[in-house]
């Protein structure tokens, strides 16, 4: 009987041992204390240009041009929709702060434009940047704030099978292979026209989670389903009082129309705990 207890037990170590750590590791990532700023100059040499505690961030940080929060809509991977509302800087206002408070030499030539490339890394990377984005990829083309998602979206709209949903295509593609076909077209449509234009931020403080349930999900996201009740119905302002830097510093990333028409799983690029940022330019700085 005692082996077969110490059988038993070590059974369930072993499956906490491969099991929880995957769900548990978001939850439990830690937050960004500071952000490490890099760029690489002509040398191909990444050079550290400032260390940015999150507090000088957060004196620097805002919301919409209104002074309201900014708003992120999202789909998932559950799947189901996510609702995020946050107050941060956009890279570029990040760049041009590095600018003013760096002491290194060349840094007048700093810049994110075109095809200029940053990196991120998160405190749970392993020390990988592991997620880049290009200017033209963030600001080169329109984003959306879509409130209309969140009573129209079911997982019908999501074409292509899965893999399409969590990677993408673009509008030309939708178009050309889906648009005629899709039977959600009129209500993605109508979504669309009722999405405000909206940008990309590195959030200093932010909350989110799933609008369908008002429970713990996944162990990813927590529901905020209540939170909308208590506001109307409406997302948009429900999270207000909510807001917090455990996620710091965030990528909130809002919807292309692409994001919306092939319905993709949008929220895995909303990078949360980001730490370290490196800036490539297309013509980098001199060293």
């Amino acid at each position: 009987m005692k082996k077969l207890l110490s059988a038993i037990l070590a059974l369930t170590l072993l499956f906490a041992l491969l099991v929880i750590p995957a769900s548990a590791k978001t939850l439990q990532s830690a937050k960004a204390e500071k952000i490490f700023f890099y760029a690489t100059n002509a040398d191909g040499t990444d050079v550290l240009l400032k260390v940015i505690p999150l507090a000088d961030l957060k004196a620097i940080s805002h919301g919409q041009a209104d002074g309201k929060n900014y708003y992120i809509s999202s789909t998932d991977n559950y799947p189901t929709t996510q609702f995020c509302e946050a107050r941060g800087v956009t890279i570029p206002e990040l760049v041009d702060y590095v600018k003013k408070v760096t002491t290194v030499n060349g840094a007048s030539a700093l810049g994110y434009a075109g095809e200029d490339k940053l990196y991120l890394m998160a405190t749970d990377s392993y020390g990988n940047y592991n997620k880049n984005w290009t200017y033209n990829a963030l600001y080169g083309q329109k984003r959306y704030y879509f409130e209309g998602l969140f009573k129209s979206w079911s997982t019908a709209w999501e074409i292509a099978g899965e893999d399409n949903s969590k990677f993408g295509l673009t509008m030309a593609e939708y178009n050309a292979k889906y648009k005629d076909s899709d039977p959600n077209y009129a209500a993605k449509k109508a979504v669309f026209d009722g999405g405000v234009v909206s940008v990309p931020i590195l959030a200093t403080e932010s909350f989110s989670g799933r609008t369908t349930t008002d429970t713990l999900v996944a162990s990813t996201e927590i529901g905020i389903a209540d939170y909308l009740k208590a506001n109307g119905g409406v997302a948009a302002g429900s999270l207000k009082n909510m807001l917090t830097d455990e996620t710091a510093l965030r990528l909130a990333l809002p919807m292309t129309e692409a994001d919306l028409y092939a319905a993709h799983r949008t929220s895995f690029d909303n990078f949360k705990w980001t730490y370290n940022v490196k800036l490539e330019q297309s013509t980098a700085p001199p060293r």
